[in-house]
């Protein structure tokens, strides 16, 4: 039987996203955070109940690889100009290119985890038992982003793409990866935020709801050296 939204009945097809599931039971299916929100005064009566019922069913909470990796191997100037511009993963290298689609994938689902409080199908947190399936759930709703992939985005480099998450020796898909993750990966602060604003461009949501826009404009206009500091509430995409 085809998953619905406990809400409103819409299929993942309906929705044009994946169903979100509910982080407490992992039983009820959502397709979006508002549904949750309304639904709640019915679904909260069975919730405990369902929780303790999938007890035996526990998320994944190994560490990400222990392996830090290596810095890029290009260096992009003024970077939230390019988030502006949608082409934050134009010119890099092909290896850049894999190894950002896919830490963006997983702090994404940390990120729905723990601000949004549901877990994504196929995913870690929903107890598979790697994230392959939701990353080429991720790459599916990506391609239907016209002009964020590189111009030279093709089937056999998104093939290339999820091998390389399932490789010897880090195996990212196996692992989560939270913003310390991806801090301690790249060696940049503001690596978390770059990835959680390209990730709004692909699932049209912010972290938590938060519009991603106004951070944009701020951070650019610091790369142009027009601000020295920011007043907006950021918190969730640092």
């Amino acid at each position: 039987m085809t998953d619905k939204c406990a809400k409103c009945s819409k299929t993942a097809a309906d929705a044009g996203a994946p169903l979100k599931v509910c982080s407490k039971c992992k039983s009820i299916r959502y397709c979006s955070r508002d549904c949750q929100k309304d639904h709640w005064k019915v679904h909260k009566k069975v919730c405990a109940t369902n929780a303790n019922a999938n007890i035996g069913s526990t998320i994944n909470t190994s560490s990400s690889a222990t392996n830090e990796g290596e810095p890029l191997e290009v260096h992009i100037e003024k970077p939230f100009h390019r988030l502006n511009d949608k082409t934050w993963l134009h010119n890099r290298s092909e290896k850049d290119v894999q190894k950002l689609l896919i830490d963006i994938y997983r702090l994404r689902m940390d990120d729905t985890f723990k601000f949004d409080h549901m877990v994504e199908n196929d995913s870690l947190y929903s107890g598979a038992r790697d994230g392959t399936n939701g990353f080429k759930n991720f790459l599916a709703l990506l391609e239907g982003k016209a002009g964020l992939l590189p111009a030279d985005w093709s089937a056999e480099k998104k093939e290339a793409a999820i091998a390389f998450g399932q490789a010897e020796p880090e195996k990212l898909l196996f692992h989560k990866a939270d913003k310390e993750t991806i801090i301690g990966r790249y060696g940049n602060s503001q690596m978390p935020m770059q990835m959680r604003l390209f990730g709004e461009q692909v699932y049209g949501r912010g972290v938590g709801g938060q519009a991603g826009a106004p951070i944009i404009q701020l951070q650019m206009q610091m790369e142009s050296g027009a601000l020295h500091g920011s007043t907006i509430n950021a918190n969730r995409y640092r």
